[in-house]
């Protein structure tokens, strides 16, 4: 696999042309990269959930979901919450078995009591890198924290070229700071409400009727005790307006 072909297909890179004859082998080696991987490791189990929002490029959606399976980590299910109306949901279910559609908020509950960590991004957002997921959970077992809040670059559709700002590049400690005052500080890393992996029992303390949102990041972040930010861009966020 790693020899055939120049640079691409490779399994642990992102690829989404949906080959009949090369996707099913990528799938394959996937597959049991992360079996192998959970074995090796014992990872704690991480629900991702996947929002969908109003914009209605299926293209943009079929990049989260390869962004996903190309992650290397051993033990994580996918959720995806569908809007209302016009849902890409048929699609999802046809072609992507692995991800869990959400039809009300007990569904969602019932994925959550199996996991360890939640994190939740949306539909117009993807991994930029193939360990995300690793990084992060390492990360929280390292310090143990409760909740972990990671940078990302925003790639405009109108410009086609992407948005970058300084990191340090570091793992920053925020348990003492005020969600307020960090909105101000770095507010194109607080505002979004998105990119965030939390303990399951301080999801639970701050779970409310509709979920997620701006109200219940909030809780999410007041409920937790140790807090940290991975001040490095691992996911992307695509702006379709600006």
């Amino acid at each position: 696999m790693y020899y055939c072909g120049f640079l691409n297909p490779k399994p642990w890179l992102i690829y989404n042309d949906g080959s009949e004859y090369v996707q099913p082998a990528i799938n394959l080696y996937r597959k049991y990269q992360r079996k192998i991987n959970k074995l090796i490791s014992n990872d704690p189990k991480v629900l991702l959930v996947v929002q969908e929002q109003e914009t209605r490029d299926f293209n943009n959606l079929d990049q989260v979901i390869e962004s996903i399976d190309y992650q290397n980590y051993g033990n994580y299910e996918v959720a995806f919450i569908p809007l209302k109306e016009n849902s890409n949901t048929e699609i999802l279910e046809n072609n992507y078995y692995k991800f869990t559609i959400i039809k009300s908020k007990s569904d969602l509950e019932k994925m959550l009591g199996s996991a360890d960590y939640f994190y939740y991004m949306k539909d117009t957002s993807y991994f930029s890198e193939w360990n995300v997921i690793s990084r992060l959970v390492d990360s929280a077992i390292e310090k143990a924290a409760d909740y972990i809040i990671v940078s990302h670059q925003v790639f405009s559709m109108k410009h086609g070229n992407y948005q970058v700002r300084y990191e340090s590049q570091k793992l920053i400690d925020i348990s003492d700071r005020k969600f307020g005052d960090l909105i101000i500080e770095k507010p194109m890393v607080f505002t979004q409400n998105e990119g965030f992996l939390v303990k399951k029992e301080i999801l639970r303390k701050s779970i409310g009727q509709d979920m997620p949102d701006a109200a219940m990041h909030l809780r999410i972040f007041n409920n937790a005790e140790r807090k940290y930010l991975y001040d490095k861009s691992r996911w992307t966020k695509v702006n379709f307006e600006n």
